[in-house]
């Protein structure tokens, strides 16, 4: 149990930084009367980032949350410097940081998926899912940037020396990837690409959220969507469908990063569509045969 002293130095520190916390930031002057303060009482290291978690863990998430708030058409100037500044002020660690908007960005992607499963129709289902890889693009992509201090748009570096054994996997993914048309065009031109926008983050993603089956049939859902295309009744119980995009294939490909999904998952699932439509083709061929 913790001795009335030591519980009585640990509550003037915490009130220290929540009376230093109030404008939103810790100046370097703030950041080094807590640090005489913490050595003055003798508080454990532990304590004082349990305490930065708790206070300027908790402004962090407001900040994070009204950022989301803002939707695909608000995460302006304004917001990524009000998220930057709070990252940076706070002194939070970027893990830390990056746990907070973790959790908050985890749970509009489940709200999203959960639409999704909700609706009968496939085309709006894959619509649902559409608004989400939006979403990643458009604000979380920028979010996970300004918490990093990085402009969305850097390129990143290319690893200076990779394991044998993890050349030999690429390898033999991308002949995976060639050898499946449906997987050729995930793979955009650098023109498409240019039109379409700078790619989706992956650091947050769903891998741990939902189980590998729920995942292979949402990124499924969204692969029927691309080779189909947009499907509309009307009356009397007809439908029309639209003309196919190849777009699609590139936010498919997104989509396949927000689940966490890794690139044999999904060339297993495109195997298993082409198999699956091979069989029914045949199955078509017998019976006009008899």
């Amino acid at each position: 149990m913790e001795s009335d002293v030591f519980t009585l130095f640990k509550e003037i520190y915490r009130q220290k930084l929540q009376q230093f916390i109030t404008k939103g930031e810790l100046n370097d002057e703030d950041v080094a009367v807590l640090l005489r303060l913490r050595v003055m009482l003798c508080i454990p290291q532990q304590t004082v980032e349990a305490a930065h978690a708790d206070i300027c863990g908790s402004l962090f998430e407001k900040v994070v949350k009204d950022a989301i708030a803002s939707g695909v058409d608000g995460y302006d100037a304004d917001v990524k410097q009000s998220v930057r500044k709070a990252a940076h002020g706070l002194r939070l660690t970027r893990e830390a940081a990056m746990s907070i908007a973790s959790k908050a960005v985890r749970k509009i992607f489940m709200n999203y998926i959960k639409r999704s499963r909700a609706i009968g129709n496939r085309t709006e289902a894959a619509k649902e899912l559409k608004k989400m890889i939006a979403f990643n693009t458009l604000v979380v992509t920028e979010l996970v940037a300004d918490i990093k201090g990085e402009s969305s748009d850097t390129k990143p570096e290319e690893p200076i020396k990779e394991e044998e054994k993890q050349i030999e996997e690429d390898e033999d993914e991308e002949e995976e990837w060639e050898s499946l048309q449906t997987l050729r065009k995930i793979k955009p031109s650098e023109e498409l690409a240019a039109k379409l926008g700078k790619p989706g983050q992956t650091e947050i993603t769903l891998k741990d959220d939902l189980p590998e089956r729920d995942r292979t049939d949402l990124y499924k859902t969204y692969l029927l969507f691309c080779l189909t295309g947009e499907v509309t009744r009307i009356p009397f119980g007809a439908q029309i469908t639209t003309k196919k995009d190849d777009s699609d294939y590139l936010l498919l490909n997104q989509l396949g990063g927000i689940l966490g999904l890794t690139g044999k998952e999904i060339v297993e699932v495109h195997r298993s569509l082409a198999e699956q439509a091979f069989r029914q083709q045949a199955e078509v061929i017998l019976a006009d045969g008899q």
